[in-house]
């Protein structure tokens, strides 16, 4: 799912400080798009490498967050 997009939507259909939850999160991309617009969010994903490519990508951009490992 391209980020940008997901900003979009995000941006018109939630407030900053809401949650989003994505019970399929593949690379974690509407994590990301979540933290860039304050939002909160919970990305679940069963793959391991789906979940280590999220984890490799939320790190490249120094956000904390805890990975459930």
């Amino acid at each position: 799912k391209p980020e940008g997009l997901l900003e979009l939507f995000i941006k018109h259909s939630t407030s900053p400080g809401d949650w989003l939850v994505d019970p399929f999160s593949g690379s974690g991309s509407l994590v990301r798009a979540a933290r860039a617009l304050r939002r909160n969010s919970i990305g679940i994903e069963y793959d391991e490498r789906n979940h280590a490519e999220s984890k490799k990508k939320l790190n490249e951009r120094g956000v904390g967050f805890d990975f459930g490992d």
